[in-house]
């Protein structure tokens, strides 16, 4: 592969294809670690767990992600775990985001697009936003803080919502979520 733009549906899917992309297309000749032009697994590896500070990935468990091995308890190529995403989009310099399948990106505009309608709507009228990293609300948390939104708009939780000036977002006040709905982490 050359490092020229991928055509549409020529881009890569799957984990591996992602991860192999990469590997061919972000150092220039040369480039990579100890100035050959691709970096092996075990390069890669290490500079994750440097940049960590921790053991994230081990060498087999990248070759098994890069190469699409399937896990024979699933039958599905092995997954990675967002520590091992993170670690693998900051070794290529890379959106982590770049990782998810389309759904996984398409859910999170979706739940992101509701959560927006209601604060335009009025439904929301403030937020804090601490902790929340470059990637933003995940696609769970909108999904619940929607979901919570719909049931008071419902009536199911008027009971619940707090006042004005008590510091509650969205009706949550106490925190607690409400029966039947675990808090997404």
């Amino acid at each position: 592969m050359s490092g020229s733009a991928v055509p549409p549906g020529d881009e890569p899917r799957t984990l591996a294809e992602k991860i192999t992309w990469l590997l061919e297309n972000a150092f220039p000749a040369g480039g990579g670690p100890g100035g050959s032009s691709v970096p092996s697994d075990r390069q890669v590896v290490q500079a994750i767990n440097e940049r960590a500070g921790r053991h994230v990935i081990g060498h087999t468990t990248f070759w098994k992600l890069r190469t699409g091995k399937t896990n024979p308890e699933t039958g599905r190529p092995y997954t990675a775990s967002d520590d091992i995403l993170q670690g693998i989009a900051e070794f290529f310099d890379v959106d982590p985001r770049f990782f998810k399948t389309r759904s996984e990106v398409v859910g999170q505009v979706v739940e992101s697009l509701r959560f927006l309608r209601s604060v335009h709507n009025g439904d929301i009228t403030g937020i804090a936003g601490r902790g929340i990293g470059d990637e933003g609300l995940s696609r769970e948390l909108l999904a619940f803080m929607n979901e919570v939104l719909a049931d008071f708009r419902d009536g199911a939780g008027a009971e619940a919502a707090p006042g004005p000036g008590t510091g509650g977002a969205a009706g949550t006040g106490t925190g607690n979520p409400g029966p039947g709905r675990e808090r997404p982490h």
